[in-house]
């Protein structure tokens, strides 16, 4: 065994591990305390009427055009194509899939309430993750309709869940903001 004594390599070796090891139980214990929720908040503004914007909000077939997911799509499901779907228009119990580019994964968007000015669903991203709840809500503005949209989850993901908690907003936050803009373009192009 290697003499270990003040100055030297195996000294030094033995106290940057021990300093790397503080470190370490010191970011594991500040991740306890910190929320593994998470809220997501994006809004866009459309030049149009509340009942226009509403009208493609509630439409089964423009949802598919709007709501981005990366890698994947939204898709009806065999569900909704036995009677649960009526027409084009969303209605409370409705259900789709989400459909990935890796047929290994899957998802569902389960429709919890449509009303005049919003669209309540939840979604599971992929099979055993967590549930997130989303509200679409729309009012009048001075420069229009403003619609908003509010993510709210929590992540299942051990000992970092916290962490990547904190960065759900940036993160998420741009497939919403793609979708946002996706729908902007739907209601002002038609």
């Amino acid at each position: 065994m290697p003499e270990v004594r003040p100055g030297s390599f195996y000294y030094q070796l033995r106290m940057v591990m021990r300093y790397l090891a503080i470190a370490i139980l010191v970011v594991f214990v500040i991740g306890l305390f910190l929320p593994s929720t998470y809220k997501v908040t994006r809004s866009v503004i459309i030049d149009s009427t509340l009942d226009d914007v509403m009208d493609v909000i509630h439409s089964e077939q423009a949802l598919q055009k709007w709501m981005y997911v990366k890698e994947g799509r939204v898709v009806t499901s065999e569900a909704a194509l036995d009677g649960l779907l009526v027409g084009n228009e969303l209605k409370s119990g409705l259900a789709f899939d989400i459909s990935y580019d890796d047929p290994n994964k899957v998802g569902t968007l389960h429709v919890l309430s449509v009303s005049g000015s919003s669209l309540h669903f939840e979604v599971v991203p992929r099979q055993n993750a967590a549930v997130v709840d989303n509200l679409i809500q729309a009012s009048q503005v001075d420069d229009g309709i403003q619609v908003v949209w509010t993510v709210n989850g929590e992540l299942n993901a051990g000992l970092f869940s916290s962490y990547i908690a904190m960065f759900a907003n940036r993160v998420a936050g741009r497939n919403f903001e793609i979708s946002l803009k996706n729908l902007k373009n739907l209601v002002e192009q038609s």
